[in-house]
């Protein structure tokens, strides 16, 4: 059951350097590596923590699916979502190349659970 959540987009990285696979973003809600996130595919989230929460998910922040065959979540500039857990709170990035070795991070929201 969400308890608690902030939309909050907004660019974390944009940049064409390759510094942004050991970065650490310093949030409100608090420190997320690249690492926490950059594997975990958004579409698995409802395994995580369960078909409701995740339902509820992307009901309130408005996400997307590309249409295509395997209806990947999509977020700011159509790049792909992924999520980091930490204890009760989730955190939902959208991230990807944006142009050829450019790439960028979005913090699209957080959810405490």
């Amino acid at each position: 059951m969400i308890k608690k959540y902030e939309i909050a987009r907004a660019l974390l990285f944009d940049n064409t350097d390759d510094t942004l696979f050991t970065k650490t973003f310093n949030l409100p809600q608090g420190e997320v590596k690249f690492d926490d996130f950059a594997n975990n595919n958004f579409e698995k989230l409802a395994d995580v923590i369960g078909t409701n929460d995740f339902k509820s998910i992307v009901e309130t922040a408005g996400f997307k699916t590309d249409g295509g065959f395997l209806n990947l979540y999509q977020g700011s500039d159509r790049l792909r979502l992924y999520y980091a857990k930490k204890g009760d709170t989730v955190y939902v990035f959208a991230f990807g190349e944006f142009q050829p070795q450019r790439y960028k991070v979005y913090l699209e929201g957080v959810w405490i659970l």
